[in-house]
């Protein structure tokens, strides 16, 4: 069965277009969406542009993927994100080098390739389009898929003028809750799903090891496991921006440093107190524990009757605290009334972040379902959230 062409059962879809969603998410009282608040803007790159022009970018709007354009037509050929890059990086870096092996040919062998030979080679998230006029459905079933993260979006006059992704529709959904899901079926306890199974590599094994497996499991991320098999860390294709590429001995022990060092699992980071004008200072140790907490798995225990597919939702479709990681991400959302946390530029989930001079909050991909003793059992992710919303009767 073609994706597109996925069974769509839920009758509160019925009769709404890609461009009433469109509408909703992107436009205020039809008015067009500043550049600096919209959430849809085309941020390109060329076919004949490099992969360190695209780290750059990505780096930049803090984005995973952009289209690509020719470099002659100016039309989209293609889109390349954070999964090629990490195939192209899987594929040239072997998990047996030694740190003093490569060589900065290597490296620039790495960053001065084009988009055109790297664009798409993960053979996943590839180009597609979808116009105004076409039900919400095919959107949503091509975005139920977990290898499809956006879909270009037409307007009347076949122009590409954005990119839906899961999160943006999800987003959609969450605000309709009630009619897409039904109060009943939001109770839902996550323990009578199907879970996908879950990839884990242990904390010990080194970053270009983990990227290999993303690659080779053709997964957008991995649940980073202690000795115990405990969940301590979330790792994803993402990660891979972190990586210094110069000088080539800095990229060198990123790729094959262990990955509780890469992610700073065994630091004592502290938070720093206000400066006698009452400013929080957001120094070195305080960017390294941000870069930490972004890390932070969150999970849900099977066994948990207030774990919920509502919670899931709200979860996957709401910006979170920086700071905050599995259950106590469940406990901040039952209180609808969470105080700002200014002293640390910490903002609750519903409240404005507060200017710190960092990101204080961040979006949740995928969240680990955990037995008694924390072990990682099952992953839900937001493609999961959407087919679970398209085969409501």
């Amino acid at each position: 069965m073609a994706l597109s062409e996925a069974k769509v059962h839920n009758p509160a879809f019925e009769g709404i277009t890609v461009k009433d969603f469109w509408k909703e998410v992107c436009m205020d009282d039809g008015q067009s969406i500043s550049r600096s608040q919209k959430p849809f803007d085309l941020i390109t790159v060329r076919e004949d542009d490099t992969v360190v022009t695209v780290l750059e970018v990505l780096c930049k709007f803090k984005i995973t993927s952009t289209p690509v354009q020719s470099a002659e037509t100016g039309k989209y050929i293609g889109i390349i994100d954070m999964l090629d890059l990490v195939t192209f990086c899987a594929a040239k870096f072997s998990v047996n080098y030694l740190t003093d092996v490569i060589s900065r040919h290597q490296v620039d062998e790495f960053l001065y390739k084009t988009v055109a030979h790297v664009a798409e080679i993960s053979g996943r998230n590839m180009w597609r389009e979808v116009s105004y006029s076409q039900p919400l459905t095919k959107l949503a079933a091509l975005l139920s898929h977990p290898h499809i993260h956006r879909v270009a979006v037409d307007d009347e006059s076949d122009r590409v003028i954005g990119l839906a992704t899961q999160s943006n529709l999800l987003k959609y959904l969450y605000d309709h809750q009630e009619e897409f899901f039904g109060k009943e079926r939001l109770q839902q306890p996550l323990k009578e799903w199907t879970f996908r199974k879950v990839e884990t590599i242990d904390q010990h094994q080194t970053t270009i090891e983990a990227f290999q497996r993303i690659w080779e499991k053709e997964v957008s991320g991995l649940a980073v496991v202690n000795s115990e098999g405990k969940l301590v860390a979330n790792l994803s294709a993402s990660d891979l921006k972190r990586i210094s590429f110069h000088p080539q001995q800095q990229m060198a022990r990123d790729l094959y440093t262990r990955l509780e060092e890469f992610l700073f699992l065994d630091e004592d980071l502290n938070k720093e107190k206000p400066n006698e004008s009452g400013q929080t200072i957001i120094s070195r140790e305080r960017s390294k524990m941000i870069r930490a907490y972004k890390n932070e798995p969150i999970f849900l225990y099977h066994d948990d009757p207030s774990a919920t597919l509502q919670v899931a939702l709200r979860i996957l479709s709401l910006p979170v605290p920086i700071t905050t990681a599995g259950m106590d991400l469940v406990s901040s959302l039952s209180s609808q009334e969470a105080k700002t946390k200014h002293q640390t530029g910490i903002s609750s989930p519903t409240s404005p972040s507060v200017d710190t001079g960092a990101t204080t909050t961040r979006r949740i991909h995928r969240v680990f379902i955990v037995d008694a003793e924390r072990k990682p059992i099952g992953i839900i992710s937001v493609c999961d959230i959407i087919k679970k919303c398209l085969e409501i009767q």
